[in-house]
């Protein structure tokens, strides 16, 4: 409901707008009345209207001075004011006063009421656009963090211009740095990956946000610093009062060593130099991220100040194909003697062409991929060394350090020497076999038998002869048998039993059963069909 106060001096005029009036019905309730300005004043203090219906001329303060009141102490009331001059010039400087609306005495309650519910609608639209303007500024509110990162990012990737307008966004974002004497660090949670395979969303946005404190609580109380969220870490802005960032490094230690007590994860932080300027942010940056790529060569070394890496200078990356054929040579040959300094030679000549992260999984994502095309080539399943989907790579991908690389990769090296051996190993078992079965294919031969021929367990046996020859061990028996019979049905002098018998069936109509199946038609119609 709007609140209505009404003043007017006289006490007539004044019950009759009260009265006369049906304004609970028009959605309107009457706070309070008066019958001179000061007390209006103090009774519109505590009634608090949203409409002040009030004469002009009365006992004390003036209609006109109470709304000019009003309107300095800012008290959001929308003033009609009643009076008895027809003149313009008063009539506009109520309106100057604030007063929403003018009223000439005497006045019918339809103009009264009209007047007073004009000035509800306006009232309605305004706090409309006042409730749409505060649910807007409490979303920036709560958006206000995801703001601030995203600016952060951008400008850490070089994608904001810098200017001063940028430089007002420090303020209006509420930015603890300045845009001057700061360093860049980057920090990357080891095993991310894994971590989020296994766990909720929420349990790694919980992750991410203790991981958060533990940093802000240890940095804030010696540097200004903002940090922003990227998909497998932080990055943090911090200004360098003492124009260093190397004081920076054990600070990051006992950061890394909380994270590893509390939390049980260990970081890379990699620590850009000290710059003075904004325009050189992204300088630092870069820098903190070649400190990671390092920190990945090194394994162990978890916080890189950029001042303790090598610098490398900018040579062509030339990948060691040559060393990669002669590992391939040895893997298809099955020779697992050399295979141990082959990889290393081919590992050593990445590292030392390339140092980097990107360069070094690339290069053994193409050896893996040689793999895969050498199990092809040699008829061996390839899902059951690199993993369903070739999951084998993903893994690659993730990992931190070029030792975790360097173990799954002599790792797939060693499977594909292996399976090869096997398969080699397999072929000349199933050699031996065919022979022994083609030289006594008509005696009474079986799977137990064959397998003691060649010194192996009958099951497994019969899963290289699957495996090797696409057919069972009885089917393929029978199928050399029969094309033996076709060879000798087309002798007029042999009769049907004496095929059958040379060739291992002892059973005339057996023999014409399994010969039926296999030819689609009886011995006798066979040969009758080759004369």
């Amino acid at each position: 409901m709007i609140k209505l106060f009404v003043v007017d001096d006289e006490e007539e005029i004044r019950r009759g707008i009260i009265e006369n009036t049906d304004w609970e019905g028009n959605g309107i309730v009457i706070c309070g009345e008066a019958d001179n300005g000061d007390d209006a004043l103090t009774l519109i203090e505590e009634s608090e209207p949203d409409i002040l219906l009030i004469d002009v001329r009365m006992p004390g303060l003036s209609g006109l001075q109470v709304v000019e009141s009003l309107q300095s102490t800012k008290r959001l009331v929308k003033s009609i004011i009643l009076s008895g001059y027809d003149d313009f010039s008063y009539a506009q400087k109520a309106l100057k006063s604030g007063a929403c609306d003018y009223l000439l005495k005497p006045c019918r309650s339809k103009d009264i009421l009209e007047a007073v519910l004009k000035v509800k609608e306006l009232i309605l639209v305004e706090n409309t656009h006042v409730n749409a303007l505060e649910k807007l500024k409490t979303q920036y509110q709560e958006g206000l963090p995801l703001i601030k990162e995203k600016f952060l990012l951008r400008m850490l990737n070089n994608r904001l211009k810098i200017n001063a307008k940028l430089l007002q966004n420090f303020e209006i974002l509420g930015l603890k740095i300045k845009p001057t004497n700061f360093a860049v660090i980057v920090i990357q949670i080891i095993d991310f990956h894994s971590y989020a395979e296994q766990h909720s969303y929420q349990d790694i946005e919980l992750m991410k946000y203790a991981m958060k404190n533990i940093v802000i609580e240890l940095i804030q109380h010696e540097y200004d610093c903002e940090i922003c969220e990227d998909a497998a870490g932080f990055s943090i802005i911090a200004n360098c009062r003492d124009g260093s960032s190397e004081r920076l490094v054990p600070l990051f230690e006992t950061i890394n060593s909380n994270t590893v007590k509390y939390l049980g994860f260990s970081l890379l932080i990699g620590i850009g130099t000290y710059y003075r300027n904004i325009e050189d942010l992204i300088y630092s940056y870069d820098e903190a991220m070649k400190c990671l790529e390092f920190a990945f060569i090194l394994g162990n070394n978890k916080v890189l100040h950029y001042s303790a890496i090598p610098k490398f200078g900018q040579t062509k990356s030339v990948y060691p194909i040559n060393e990669e054929k002669r590992l391939i040579e040895s893997v298809a040959s099955g020779r697992s003697e050399d295979l141990t300094d082959r990889l290393e030679a081919y590992l050593s000549i990445l590292v030392n062409n390339n140092p980097s992260k990107d360069y070094i999984q690339k290069s053994c994502l193409a050896l893996i991929v040689s793999l895969y095309h050498l199990c092809l080539d040699k008829d061996i399943d390839p899902e059951k060394i690199f993993g369903s989907y070739f999951s084998s790579l993903d893994h690659l991908v993730q990992f931190h350090s070029l030792n975790q690389i360097k173990e799954k990769v002599t790792e797939l090296v060693g499977k594909v020497t292996e399976a090869i051996q096997r398969s080699r190993h397999s072929n000349r078992i199933i050699m031996v076999a065919l022979k022994y079965i083609e030289d006594h294919y008509n005696g009474n031969l079986t799977l137990e038998l064959v397998a003691n021929q060649v010194y192996v367990n009958p099951k497994y046996l019969s899963m290289l002869f699957k495996q090797t020859t696409g057919e069972n061990f009885v089917d393929y028996i029978q199928t050399l048998r029969i094309e033996k019979a076709c060879e000798l049905l087309k002798d007029l002098k042999l009769k049907t039993y004496e095929v059958a018998n040379q060739v291992g069936y002892s059973d005339e109509k057996y023999f014409s059963h399994i010969f039926k199946k296999i030819k689609g038609m009886p011995p006798s119609q066979f040969r009758d069909h080759r004369l």
